[in-house]
């Protein structure tokens, strides 16, 4: 699974460009509003700086939208991240309950409701914790 740091720093890398092309964008406009010239070359010169100016708008736009949906991500993965660890504790804290009250070893109700030994269990961030929540809910876990 790719943490959902990445996804943060991914966020902050593009908005770091967005924010590049926003400078390159007000010191282009800053210079070349200046100029103060005109004639058949000063028009070319203005339609070619229009050009340039759109493609660059369009590439800080791109990269903006590409940074919140970076966003997006990150706190979607960190929601279902959390609910996955919340899912896990649940189960675990369930099958040391059940193992308790049976005076089983907890060892024993994991392969018989999991299929596996404990320590096979998958990692609290994993989304393996949704079926495995299910099958301990079928178990009585309430």
């Amino acid at each position: 699974m790719i943490p959902v740091s990445d996804f943060e720093g991914l966020q902050r890398d593009l908005n770091r460009r967005a924010d590049v092309i926003r400078q390159i964008i007000q010191r282009l406009n800053a210079n070349w509003g200046a100029i103060d010239w005109s004639g058949p070359r000063h028009d070319a010169f203005r339609q070619k700086n229009a050009q340039v100016m759109s493609v660059l708008a369009e590439l800080e736009s791109t990269l903006s939208n590409a940074a919140w949906n970076a966003g997006i991500v990150a706190h979607e993965l960190a929601t279902e991240i959390g609910n996955f660890e919340r899912k896990a504790g649940q189960v675990l804290a369930w099958l040391h309950s059940e193992a308790t009250k049976m005076g089983s070893d907890v060892e024993a109700l994991s392969r018989q409701y999991f299929g596996m030994p404990i320590q096979d269990l998958p990692p609290t961030v994993s989304p393996q914790w949704g079926a495995l929540y299910t099958a301990a809910r079928v178990g009585g876990l309430e």
